[in-house]
């Protein structure tokens, strides 16, 4: 199945390097939730790292939906409440041409 979006083009910085930005389309966010029912040793990790792709993928998607091809400025924040944890990877999605 390929990506929506090409994962080599999202920078955690505002720009790539080689590609100039022709538009900004606004923020991009992905959401990745687990929910925790006990601790599972040495599986957090595994769990925590398929959330985040879980969110990076859901990113992509929106920002292909909005007609980007890259995405900069991309962080995750990661809200928690009780017995679940919220993985949120955002940025801005834009167009770029590369120069």
């Amino acid at each position: 199945m390929p990506l929506p979006l090409d994962p080599t083009m999202v920078a955690t910085t505002d720009e790539i390097p080689g590609y100039r930005i022709t538009r900004t389309l606004g923020v991009a966010e992905g959401f990745g939730v687990t929910i925790y029912t006990g601790i599972f040793p040495g599986g957090q990790k595994t769990i925590l790292i398929d959330t985040m792709r879980e969110a990076f993928l859901d990113m992509l998607t929106n920002a292909a939906k909005q007609g980007a091809n890259a995405v900069v400025g991309m962080r995750y924040a990661t809200p928690s409440s009780n017995g679940e944890r919220i993985i949120l990877a955002y940025g801005t999605a834009v167009v770029v041409q590369k120069l």
